[in-house]
């Protein structure tokens, strides 16, 4: 008889198990601990994929049986009865006779069961971090722990960085021939392109920009603030525009990063290194840090926004459609560019430029500035990533208070246009509900954690001296 092996082990992933006789098909879950109860409550527990369950109810017809050897003790199951029957494998006490009943049923010992199976780790297999991973950031207002936004503990402890990586050569090869192709536009740019389409160019670079900044970062991954429809399909358009993955696939792994900034568990982590930060993380396998510690995280907002799921749902075709064909055909129609020229320039080199800038803010924003509001964390303020970016460089502040709509302190209008954008739209009432922080939170939260950077308060700052205020003319 074939069987099919569900593991359930805490510290790997996707193992593999062989019968010395017969195959065993694996399907394969991360961790699978089923709490008991009703069988409804059950069903809504399962982390096992739909797909997963329902493959194994077809191969149930055929006789085949659930082994569960995850943890401590082994159960084997009929597949008929997954619904009904549910082990935790790690607190046996639950069911005190379960294992032993169930292996009677089918003529069956725990010894023998052991000798059938072999286990078998796969080049794909990867060992969990043995670091504890804990939150290092803070999401929204309410997750703060301290009254000017702060965790109350000592984050430096949590950070690390797992060198253990897989390339994924498919990724190489694309991020080589865009690169190639966005270097050629550069070259034609220069030699032979309109100034009309160089112009179009560094608009869509700019909007494309302002689609990642304001859109996916901003609104959607942190929430600061609300937009109204035609905004929201504005800025949807925008990041589209951007190919850097929906906004949903961005706003998860941006909320990831901030909880979890520096450890095995940030997407991007920038203690493996600048290359890492700006380009490595996306040749690279994800780390399975990054995924188990992304369960902890509600995003039932951006899953509820039918926008958002629609894009998501189709975003490879509407990439296609608006990051690379539609800026192409407008370069011919509108003036008549040759289609080489409109490609690599309109939509090559401005992806190219784009991609880049945006990642800085993993990169150089993560690695080299000052910090003012918080020295305990790595992001920092760098005008390099701010002007490559339209304004997203403040990121000391940003980590520090991701729900200011500004994502920085004063919002810096010459390097921050994400914010020049947001307010304009607010004055049009298609932007509302903005969120600030009051200048005392942010004060009291330099002198607890700020490096000493931190420029002049302004008026009534105890630096201030008494001639300047008596000179201060107050209208």
């Amino acid at each position: 008889m074939n069987t099919i092996c569900v593991t359930g082990s805490t510290h790997y992933i996707q193992h593999s198990m062989k019968l010395k006789n017969n195959h065993l098909f694996v399907i394969m879950e991360k961790n699978h601990y089923y709490k008991l109860g009703s069988e409804k409550n059950a069903i809504k527990k399962l982390l096992v994929p739909m797909s997963a369950i329902r493959y194994m109810v077809k191969l149930n017809d055929k006789g085949h049986h659930l082994v569960d050897l995850g943890g401590k003790y082994c159960g084997v199951i009929n597949i008929k009865n997954i619904f009904n029957f549910f082990y935790f494998p790690t607190n046996p006490s639950i069911i005190p006779h379960a294992v032993d009943v169930i292996l009677k049923k089918l003529n069956l010992s725990l010894k023998k069961l052991r000798k059938m199976v072999a286990f078998e780790k796969p080049r794909t297999c990867t060992k969990f971090s043995k670091n504890t991973i804990e939150s290092t950031g803070v999401l929204f207002e309410d997750e703060a722990e301290t009254p000017d936004g702060g965790l109350d503990k000592n984050i430096e402890a949590f950070k690390s960085a797992n060198k253990k990586l897989e390339l994924v050569w498919q990724r190489v090869v694309f991020f080589v021939v865009t690169h190639v192709a966005g270097i050629y536009g550069a070259y034609l740019a220069v030699v032979l392109a309109k100034w009309q389409t160089n112009i179009f160019a560094f608009i869509l670079t700019i909007l494309s920009s302002l689609g990642i900044t304001v859109g996916a970062h901003r609104l959607y991954a942190h929430r600061a603030f609300r937009a109204k429809l035609p905004l929201e399909v504005l800025i949807l358009f925008f990041q589209t525009m951007a190919f850097q993955f929906s906004a949903y696939h961005w706003a998860r792994d941006h909320r990831v990063h901030h909880k979890f900034s520096e450890t095995d568990a940030d997407p991007h982590n920038a203690k493996r290194g600048f290359l890492y930060a700006q380009i490595g993380w996306l040749l690279y396998r994800k780390q399975p840090e990054v995924t188990i510690k992304a369960k902890s995280i509600d995003f039932s907002d951006l899953k509820s926004n039918p926008l958002v799921m629609f894009q998501h749902r189709h975003y490879f075709i509407l990439t296609l459609i608006i990051c690379y064909i539609m800026p192409t055909m407008a370069a011919i129609y509108f003036w008549n560019e040759t289609f080489s020229n409109a490609l690599f320039v309109t939509a090559m080199l401005r992806w190219i430029c784009v991609f880049h800038g945006i990642n800085t803010i993993n990169s150089f924003a993560h690695l080299y500035g000052n910090k003012p509001y918080d020295k305990n964390y790595n992001p920092s303020e760098n005008i390099i990533a701010s002007i490559l970016t339209v304004g997203e460089g403040w990121h000391n502040y940003h980590h520090v208070f991701p729900w200011d709509y500004k994502a920085s302190e004063l919002g810096h209008y010459a390097l921050n246009w994400g914010t020049v954008f947001i307010d304009f739209f607010a004055k049009t009432g298609w932007a509302y509900d903005l969120k600030s922080v009051s200048p005392q939170m942010i004060k009291n939260r330099v002198h607890r954690t700020g490096d000493g950077s931190h420029p002049i308060w302004g008026w009534g700052d105890k630096d201030q001296g008494i001639e300047e205020i008596k000179s201060a003319i107050i209208f």
